[in-house]
């Protein structure tokens, strides 16, 4: 594990500890599985999206114009790919979660109805998160795992 995951990790488990809602970026393994309901559901997701960027004060104005055109981006490749006859999911190029990294820790995980394969996902983060200890965050290794959460 490198530290990239490992605060990821740990991110996660704050979050699951504090019951904050997850976004996709703490599960970004969904996020390929989301690419059909984004792509035929784009305008209202657009429009929430652009409503919390929104609400993200005005101080922090750099935020707000990375997320911007992170935001204009995925508009362009949501419509490019939109337009194409092909069936491809362009999630599945891990380049594009870097791409959009903010802007997918702008939606949460209950924006869209989870299917049994996210569910199945999540819940297997969130076990191997809640079975690490401190010495795990610094060696890299979970060992037991806990009961599952449902969403």
């Amino acid at each position: 594990m490198d530290i990239r995951q490992a605060l990821d990790l740990l991110s996660l488990r704050i979050k699951i500890q504090d019951k904050t809602q997850l976004s996709w970026i703490d599960v970004p393994e969904i996020i390929p599985l989301r690419w059909q309901y984004l792509r035929t559901n784009w305008k209202p997701i657009k429009a929430l999206l652009q409503q919390r960027i929104d609400y993200i004060s005005d101080n922090d104005t750099g935020l707000k114009n990375r997320l911007n055109l992170q935001l204009d981006d995925l508009d362009s490749l949501v419509f490019l790919k939109s337009q194409n006859t092909k069936n491809d999911n362009p999630f599945l190029n891990k380049e594009y979660i870097g791409n959009f990294y903010d802007i997918y820790g702008l939606l949460l995980i209950s924006d869209i109805q989870v299917l049994s394969e996210e569910s199945y996902i999540i819940n297997k983060n969130i076990n191997k998160v809640v079975s690490l200890n401190k010495k795990d965050f610094l060696d890299g290794a979970g060992k037991n795992p806990q009961p599952q959460y449902i969403f």
